[in-house]
């Protein structure tokens, strides 16, 4: 009759007992074996940490021993803030334990840490290449990352051992999409959902490509599935309502949002989404206040879940600026340029300023030219600059060049890795405003436009928009994204001070009022002969994950910049913290 396990409480009493004799090792085993069913009891991870401190642990590898104990309790009971400098510390000096990157990346992952999880899930392929499991970890965090190819390989490599994994499919599917290989990436979608038919995330993320790409009809087909089976989805009745015009306040899909928005049960998270979508409901039936009362309340609830605080955006604008006056400016004139900084394998086109300015409809215009790749939003300076930023503001020793070929190797091998034929490769992500003088550092031949549009027109844009990337928490309150957009023109005149003549202004309205001539003008800046396809830019085949995918499926939309005016009794803190920029 095998012996009952011991209570935490008795572990500690057995433990301590141990101890005092010297058999630390003993202790120890004790301590993982109570730990696996109890593994947030805070006084056995006490007994372990002085097991660990314990003379005769640190004479042998007891110690490390504990280390391991502590971080598996760590990873049971789901402190990944506490796992992660732990595993930290051990996984490049033990690469006997492959477990320990394995954990580290997961527990980065549930930090939202996604870049650095890949790149522990990463060394833990490495150190034991035989378990084909951890691919797919991998190639889940990569495709959060935005790095779709490198996902895309992950996730063959898993699939070709377990090709019924439906999450896996699903999120190859999504990585594929993110590369415009559309009809790959349905045919991973159309495998999950006919592996799992209830798989509501498949059904949802076959959707958005499907909006990607601009294939309403089977869009809203793919959406209406999705509510079938969880009549809650906010994001799935958020994108089903900007598909749809509506007609009358009988609708039904109008109806069961309304149920559901006032409905105590529903999730912050999901209530967030129906607000913006109600909005539009109401907007598209003519009820503004209605409207300006739904995507108020989804504005709200959307802040509620993130962390933005203004302040801490100020002192962002404030260190870049700094930080380039005072320790990049002064050696400019002394740095080497261009291929002496290494080779670049496409001449980059950054496409920036603020969101919804027309950042996507610019780049859509040059990604139908022949010699043009476009490859959307890049993350690919926002994972790679800011420890750059951070280097340099404290003073690193690194001398800038050597910065500066850091931020041109990176940026080129991710140019690389879309394997394009063209001699251009576009970057419409807007935040990229931040990184012009790194850029033009790094990267003199690139080409950089700037897009400008009404302020208020461009605020409201944002405000009325449900971004589902959380870096871009100022745009859910009017006074915030007010103020974001005044210290975007003052980034962006500090920036043409230092580079002038380098940066190109296109307006969004002109560019709509004299689309040709722009058009020719924008080409010509780029280095690139007229064609005629950029004009019929709606016709062009490629994914388009933006907000402003609809608008790209359809010929040059004049007016836009005015819409806000039918809300102008509402948008009375918005044009209160914009006067200054207004009057200019």
């Amino acid at each position: 009759m095998s012996a009952r396990p011991l209570t935490a409480k008795q572990a500690v009493v057995k433990v301590r007992t141990l101890v005092r004799k010297g058999a630390v090792s003993d202790a120890l085993k004790i301590c993982n074996t109570a730990l696996s069913s109890a593994p947030e009891n805070e006084s056995l991870l006490a007994e372990v940490d002085k097991i660990r401190a314990h003379p005769r642990a640190k004479a042998g590898s007891v110690h490390v021993q504990a280390d391991l104990v502590k971080v598996l309790a760590l990873h049971r009971s789901g402190r990944h803030e506490e796992l992660v400098p732990l595993a930290q510390k051990l996984a490049p000096h033990y690469p006997q334990y492959p477990f320990v990157p394995e954990l580290l990346g997961e527990a980065l992952h549930k930090l939202d840490e996604y870049n650095k999880s890949a790149g522990a899930y990463k060394v833990a392929v490495l150190l034991n290449p035989g378990k084909i499991e951890t691919h797919k970890p991998l190639g889940i965090t990569l495709c959060k990352a935005m790095r779709h190819k490198e996902a895309e390989e992950a996730l063959s490599i898993f699939l070709r051992s377990f090709p019924d994994d439906t999450q896996a499919l699903s999120m190859r599917g999504n990585a594929l999409s993110w590369m415009s290989r559309h009809e790959e990436a349905l045919r991973d979608f159309d495998r999950a959902t006919e592996l799992d038919p209830d798989y509501i995330g498949a059904h949802f993320d076959r959707g958005r490509a499907l909006i990607a790409y601009g294939q309403k009809s089977e869009a809203i087909t793919a959406m209406e599935t999705v509510l079938r089976l969880k009549p809650d989805h906010g994001q799935a009745h958020m994108s089903l309502s900007g598909l749809k015009k509506y007609g009358g306040a009988d609708d039904p899909h109008l109806m069961q949002m309304e149920t559901l928005f006032d409905s105590p049960d529903m999730p912050t998270s999901e209530k967030a989404g129906l607000g913006f979508a109600l909005a539009k409901a109401h907007d598209d039936l003519g009820d503004v206040d209605r409207a300006f009362q739904c995507l108020a309340e989804g504005n709200r609830l959307r802040r509620e879940m993130l962390s933005y605080q203004d302040e801490s955006n100020a002192q962002f604008f404030s260190t870049i600026r700094s930080t380039f006056t005072e320790k990049m400016a002064p050696h400019m004139d002394t740095l080497p340029s261009g291929d002496a900084l290494g080779e670049l394998p496409h001449q980059p086109v950054f496409i920036l300023g603020m969101p919804r300015s027309g950042t996507t409809l610019t780049e859509q215009i040059l990604a139908s030219h022949s010699q043009v790749f476009g490859a959307g939003e890049l993350i690919a300076l926002r994972r790679i600059l800011p420890p750059i930023l951070e280097s340099i503001a404290g003073g690193s020793d690194t001398p800038l060049v050597e910065h500066l070929k850091k931020i041109r190797s990176a940026y080129g091998a991710v140019l690389k890795s879309f394997g394009s034929a063209t001699p251009i490769i576009t970057d419409k992500m807007p935040s990229n405003f931040y990184w012009i003088g790194f850029i033009r550092l790094a990267m003199p031949e690139a080409k950089i436009i700037h897009l400008k549009r009404d302020p208020v027109a461009t605020c409201w844009s944002n405000y009325r928009q449900y971004f589902g990337a959380d870096g871009v928490g100022y745009v859910y309150d009017l006074q915030d994204i007010a103020r974001f957009h005044r210290r975007h023109n003052e980034l962006m005149s500090h920036w043409h001070e230092a580079f002038p003549d380098s940066i190109y202004e296109l307006d969004y309205d002109g560019l709509t009022e004299d689309q040709e001539g722009e058009t020719r003008a924008l080409l010509a800046h780029c280095g690139l002969e007229f064609e005629e396809g950029c004009l019929d830019f709606h016709k062009t085949a490629r994914s388009v994950h933006t907000a402003s995918h609809t608008q790209v499926r359809e010929k040059m939309y004049r007016g836009s910049s005015q819409e806000w005016r039918r809300y102008e009794q509402h948008l009375g803190p918005l044009l209160e913290e914009l006067a200054p920029i207004l009057k200019d």
